[in-house]
């Protein structure tokens, strides 16, 4: 029981710091919230549903192909459901 904890925890652990440096390159433009927006044309990402948040990284328009693209569908996935509404 100890060792599915401790495995548990630190997949947790694993899990939060590489979702950290996925959205690094985020918090620049849209803050660390996700609730800025510095590019006029950008959208507020948390002014977004969890399916339309999930549709932006998956098809990204602009500055965000290249910011989008090396993420994996798990990472886009749990941005969005971290993030959206």
């Amino acid at each position: 029981m100890k060792k599915i904890i401790s495995t548990t925890i630190a997949t947790l652990a694993v899990s939060s710091t590489l979702m950290a440096a996925n959205t690094a390159s985020c918090v620049a433009c849209h803050g660390a919230n996700f609730d800025k927006n510095t590019i006029m044309a950008a959208k507020v990402p948390a002014n977004l549903t969890k399916a339309a948040f999930y549709d932006a990284l998956v098809h990204p328009k602009g500055m965000m192909i290249n910011l989008a693209k090396p993420l994996s569908d798990a990472d886009k996935k749990a941005i969005a459901d971290k993030y959206g509404k």
